[in-house]
C-alpha cells in the first residue's frame, strides 16, 4: 500500500460519519455562525454605549441601554463621514429608507468583524475531523492569525485608504466649482467594500502559507511565479475596487504585493526547512 493510499485510509477511518450527517454538521455550524452574527449585528442595532438615563432625581445612569435611533451603528456612520469625508462635501439623504439601512449594513459588518473569531473556529471545528492531531491543531492556530490580519486590512483601509480615495475622487467636483454630494447608502458602501476587500487581501499570506503547507505546491513556487501573481493581485485589485477610476486599485494592488513578498518569506523559513510528514508514518502503516 502507497504512502499516499495509508493517508487516505487513515482520514476515513478518522470518522466513521455519512453523508447525511457530515450536512448536518455543516448545516449547525452553520446557524452558529449565523445566530453569532445576529445576535452581534442586533445589539450594535439596538444598543447605544453611552446612554444617559434618568433613573431617580439624585440618580443618572450613563451606560450601554436601548435606543434604535442613537445607536452604536449611527455612532460608527458619524465616526466614518468624519474620519473619511472631506469638508467641501456634504453628506445627504434622498429617500426614506436610506438612513436605517445603511445603519444596518453597518451592524452586519461590525457583526462579522467582531464574529470574525467565532466564524474561523466554527469551520476548523468542521474541516478537523478529516485532519492528523498536528493538522487539526495548526488549523486551530490559524484563528487568531486570520482574525488579527482581517482586522489589520479593515483598520489599514480606513486610516490610509478611503479618506485618500474619497479626498481624490472628489478634488475633481472642486476644481470644477461643482457642489459636492454623497448620499450616506453610497459612503458607507464605499466604505465596506473598501474594508471587506482589504480584510480578504490582507489574508493572502495565510492562503499562502496553507497551500504550501498541504503540499499542493512546494516553497520555490511562488517565486517561481511572482510575475503571475503580480498580474493576479492587479486584476483582484481591479474588480474589488468599488469605482472605476483605475486609482483606488493599485491602493490595494501595492499592499498585496508587498504581503506576498512577505508570505513567501515566511513560507521559506518555515516550512523549508521542516521534514516530510511521510516520514512520520510507522513501516507497518506502508506495508501492504
Amino acid at each position: 500500500m502507497s504512502i499516499e493510499r495509508v493517508y487516505w485510509v487513515k482520514q476515513l477511518s478518522s470518522t466513521d460519519m455519512t453523508l447525511m450527517e457530515h450536512m448536518l454538521e455543516l448545516k449547525s455550524r452553520g446557524i452558529k455562525i449565523l445566530l453569532t452574527i445576529l445576535v452581534i449585528t442586533f445589539l450594535v442595532f439596538l444598543l447605544n454605549p453611552q446612554q444617559e438615563v434618568q433613573i431617580r432625581e439624585d440618580f443618572t445612569y450613563i451606560g450601554p441601554f436601548p435606543n434604535p435611533f442613537n445607536n452604536i451603528a449611527s455612532l460608527a456612520i458619524r465616526t466614518i463621514v468624519a474620519d473619511t469625508t472631506p469638508d467641501f462635501v456634504q453628506l445627504i439623504v434622498t429617500a426614506p429608507g436610506q438612513a436605517i439601512f445603511s445603519e444596518l449594513f453597518v451592524a452586519i459588518f461590525l457583526g462579522v468583524l467582531i464574529g470574525m473569531p467565532v466564524i474561523v473556529y466554527q469551520l476548523a471545528c468542521f474541516i478537523s475531523p478529516g485532519l492528523y492531531p498536528n493538522e487539526r491543531a495548526t488549523i486551530l492556530k490559524l484563528i487568531a492569525p486570520i482574525t488579527l490580519l482581517f482586522a489589520s486590512g479593515a483598520v489599514f483601509s480606513y486610516v490610509f485608504v478611503v479618506p485618500f480615495a474619497v479626498n481624490f475622487l472628489y478634488r475633481y467636483a472642486l476644481e470644477l466649482e461643482a457642489t459636492a454630494f454623497i448620499t450616506v447608502p453610497e459612503l458607507i458602501s464605499f466604505v465596506l467594500l473598501f474594508l471587506f476587500a482589504f480584510g480578504l487581501s490582507f489574508q493572502l499570506p495565510v492562503i499562502m502559507w496553507f497551500i504550501t503547507y498541504i503540499g499542493i505546491v512546494d516553497p520555490d513556487f511562488w517565486r517561481r511565479n511572482i510575475r503571475f501573481a503580480v498580474v493576479g493581485i492587479v486584476i483582484f485589485g481591479a474588480v474589488i475596487t468599488p469605482d472605476g477610476s483605475g486609482v483606488t486599485m493599485w491602493l490595494v494592488a501595492f499592499p498585496m504585493m508587498g504581503l506576498y513578498l512577505i508570505g513567501y518569506l515566511f513560507i521559506k523559513r518555515k516550512l523549508k526547512s521542516q521534514p516530510n510528514d511521510d516520514s512520520n508514518l510507522s513501516e507497518s502503516e506502508v506495508k501492504e
